[in-house]
């Protein structure tokens, strides 16, 4: 009898800030076979608080509302640190932190021609091991994420389960590689 394993996902993301806008690439690797995608998105887009997540969940308990042209979102947070020990990245000690965050988000999209899918409510309950460089950057990520989206008026609920280890991979003060960086978005 042959049984067949499918290979762990793999995903590499890079995120920088071009002008105003918030830019992200994603290399997904999947059985041999790999997608990449780049992306920037302007601010007060639903997307833009999704991908910021990860760096503002020190920020603690917080709630923004963000209003555009036909499109609103207002966005909780609360969020539980608590210190658990220190560690080595490469060398380096880290200071390690229990990150429990539970993230409300109600966006209203004026401009979508069907009423039931204007207003979409997404529930994410976060729960990460957090390692941090000395200079406050993050070395290590263990994550555990659950997200459920509800479109009311449509009587849609999905749910999506995320989790992995995000390191980094390497760092220079006042050093931009551009090689790795042009071969992660092209």
């Amino acid at each position: 009898m042959r049984t067949n394993y499918m290979t762990p996902p793999s995903q590499e993301m890079i995120r920088w800030v071009n002008g105003t806008s918030f830019c992200f690439a994603i290399h997904v690797m999947l059985n041999k076979r790999s997608a990449k995608t780049a992306e920037c998105l302007p601010p007060g887009t639903g997307k833009l608080i999704n991908l910021a997540v990860p760096f503002s969940e020190l920020l603690g308990n917080v709630t923004i509302n963000l209003t555009a042209e036909d499109y609103s979102i207002n966005y909780s947070m609360i969020t539980h640190i608590h210190y658990v020990n220190t560690t080595k990245w490469r060398g380096q000690t880290t200071y390690c932190f229990q990150v429990t965050s539970e993230l409300n988000s109600n966006t209203f999209y004026g401009m979508e021609p069907n009423a039931a899918l204007r207003r979409v409510i997404d529930e994410y309950n976060v729960t990460e091991f957090l390692c941090l460089l000395p200079n406050g950057l993050p070395a290590i990520i263990i994550f555990n994420e659950t997200i459920t989206t509800k479109i009311p008026l449509a009587h849609i609920t999905s749910h999506t389960s995320e989790h992995g280890v995000q390191e980094l991979v390497s760092y220079e003060l006042n050093y931009f590689n551009v090689t790795a960086f042009n071969e992660a978005v092209s």
